[in-house]
């Protein structure tokens, strides 16, 4: 894993922070960037306007408030894009982020370079695997609540963002707003038969994952017999059994 030193804010960077302290200007980071540049010990990176070799771009997933004056982004780089994937590999020497100035447009916010002989090889893409490296960028700001990024339509969904969301899914639709039609069709609302199952039940029997084991009664369906029913397209017609329900039937408790 590469080790990079911390992040440098350009002169560019700094005039932004000043005109956003003297309330000229929000701070709205814009793109991250990745190149090979190489770069002496003790050289200075305040005059920096762009990266000395940038070999790629990419969005910024996520902005988080450390404290007042400091924020974490967090990007992804890949060599795999849907615009364009990268042809030629190379060492992720330095990476940037970017800014836009009200005054002098899009800017190099703050730099940071990787420690020598501690890079990360980006390989040109196979058309097979995607190869990413996630990067964490801490970088000072003048007021972390004024901050905001630029979404961009190509920002990846990192496997944490998807199960926050999945979980924020599951929350919205089976806990908090579980529809009182469900709860009728499956539950109390179906006659106050013995057999009818309470809203505790029905969420209970969401979250629970089926092992493929069949209940013991009579009438439950062995695992066999419930994939042979999932793959078996449904004709419209009906059991012959006096309580079952009809095509219409069927139509008119889910609606």
């Amino acid at each position: 894993m590469a080790a990079f030193g911390a992040a440098i804010l350009t002169q560019q960077g700094l005039n932004l922070i000043a005109k956003a302290q003297a309330g000229q200007a929000a701070i709205k980071f814009t793109k991250a960037a990745a190149g090979d540049g190489s770069y002496s010990d003790g050289e200075v990176l305040t005059g920096l306007t762009n990266l000395k070799s940038q070999r790629q771009e990419m969005p910024i997933n996520e902005v988080a408030v450390v404290n007042d004056s400091t924020v974490y982004l967090k990007f992804v780089i890949s060599n795999f894009a849907e615009t364009q994937s990268l042809n030629h590999g190379y060492y992720v020497k330095e990476v940037g982020v970017f800014a836009e100035d009200p005054e002098e447009g899009e800017i190099l916010y703050a730099i940071a370079v990787a420690v020598n002989d501690q890079w990360d090889y980006m390989p040109a893409y196979n058309g097979l695997h995607a190869a990413t490296i996630l990067m964490e960028f801490y970088t000072e700001v003048s007021n972390a609540a004024e901050v905001t990024i630029v979404s961009g339509s190509g920002a990846y969904a990192l496997q944490e963002d998807l199960d926050a969301l999945r979980s924020e899914f599951k929350s919205y639709v089976f806990e908090d707003t579980l529809d009182d039609s469900f709860y009728e069709l499956f539950g109390g609302g179906s006659g106050g038969a013995d057999t009818s199952m309470s809203r505790s039940e029905i969420m209970e029997s969401i979250n629970t994952e089926w092992n493929g084991e069949s209940s013991s009664s009579k009438t439950a369906m062995s695992a066999m017999e419930v994939q042979e029913s999932i793959d078996t397209k449904w004709d419209g017609s009906s059991s012959s059994s006096d309580t079952a329900m009809n095509k219409e039937e069927i139509e008119e408790a889910t609606t």
